[in-house]
């Protein structure tokens, strides 16, 4: 399939995404495989098997009165204790505006559970917390990273 390159100029179609609270439900935090996605033809190159049962999350918050938004898509995974450890960490740091982690903060406690973020640390946002794969770096062409993601405060 080919695309064409002025899917570039246009943005995400914001209608197919879901509020990340609708994904979260009564958790406070997921595991997420997939990618960030920027434009329409990010839309339209990223796609993941059906089976897997992708979604699509609009991952929105609001610091120092502007509106942050990040478009993601991909699937849901479970965690393992060390996912449910972490997490609880970093829902806390998410919820309340005063305990926002840095970037620093974030990946110090990474590297306490020895989880890298050499090469995901740019996608870094407040409640998206990217890591780092092991996956070599001839298949990592598409971008797909694991996130934690958490609620923010509305």
């Amino acid at each position: 399939m080919s695309l064409s390159v002025d899917l570039l100029s246009n943005p995400v179609t914001t209608s197919s995404y879901l509020d990340v609270n609708q994904i979260l439900g009564k958790n406070n935090s997921c595991l997420f495989y997939g990618f960030i996605v920027k434009n329409e033809y990010d839309e339209k190159r990223f796609n993941i098997c059906n089976h897997l049962n992708p979604v699509r999350i609009k991952y929105s918050f609001n610091y120092l009165n502007e509106n942050v938004e990040h478009f993601l898509y991909g699937v849901i995974l479970p965690g393992n204790e060390m996912f449910k450890k972490l997490s609880l960490s970093l829902e806390l740091a998410s919820i309340d505006p005063k305990k926002y982690l840095t970037l620093e903060s974030y990946k110090r406690i990474f590297s306490e559970y020895n989880i890298e973020t050499n090469n995901s640390f740019l996608n870094y946002s407040i409640g998206l917390y990217p890591f780092d794969n092991s996956i070599p770096f001839y298949q990592k062409i598409a971008n797909i990273n694991p996130f934690i993601i958490c609620r923010t405060k509305k």
